[in-house]
């Protein structure tokens, strides 16, 4: 948003894009736009001479995910993890590649149909913190599946009813994924 001499964020609704690469599936927006040339306000705070709007591609959230690993957060992009497993070595493998090397699966919970398994994590090694925030993983053992995303400390997906109970829109995201 311009106001004077300057563009500031500002939080609005930005339409959803989803790429497919080498089993993962990644959820982000199609589009953000990146602030640049900051310069200090009379008032205090910044304000940014220049604003490009980016549209993003595979190699845009790629390139950003690679650079900044550590700090990428499921605001900007959200991998969802999938693989293929038959057994639980397989599900633990998946899981050492996929979300954090020091978990195994601790425990398997049917879910309401019996399709799939809710997968609770421990840690291998309990000196060790592991990794922060909720991540979601599901086991479907009829099609030998294995399903792992992770939507971090902070619940970044917002219901666009306006509801504000955002723990409950995100488990209406985990609800709706189907393998046909």
């Amino acid at each position: 948003k311009k106001q004077g001499n300057s563009y500031g964020p500002e939080n609005k609704w930005v339409p959803t894009k989803v790429f497919e690469q080498s089993g993962t599936i990644y959820i982000t927006a199609t589009y953000f736009y990146s602030l640049s040339n900051s310069f200090n306000l009379p008032h205090g705070g910044l304000g940014f001479k220049t604003c490009e709007k980016i549209e993003k591609s595979f190699s845009t959230v790629d390139d950003r995910m690679s650079s900044r690993p550590s700090d990428y957060t499921a605001f900007e992009v959200l991998p969802l993890y999938i693989g293929n497993a038959s057994n639980l070595t397989e599900i633990n493998t998946f899981l050492r590649q996929k979300i954090w090397e020091n978990y195994k699966v601790a425990k398997l919970t049917d879910g309401p149909t019996n399709e799939w398994q809710e997968v609770e994590l421990g840690l291998i090694d309990e000196n060790d913190s592991g990794g922060q925030g909720k991540t979601v993983i599901r086991y479907y053992p009829s099609r030998q599946k294995v399903i792992a995303w992770s939507i971090g400390q902070h619940n970044h997906y917002v219901n666009p009813s306006g509801n504000n109970d955002d723990t409950d829109y995100v488990q209406q995201m985990v609800d709706s994924l189907k393998f046909d």
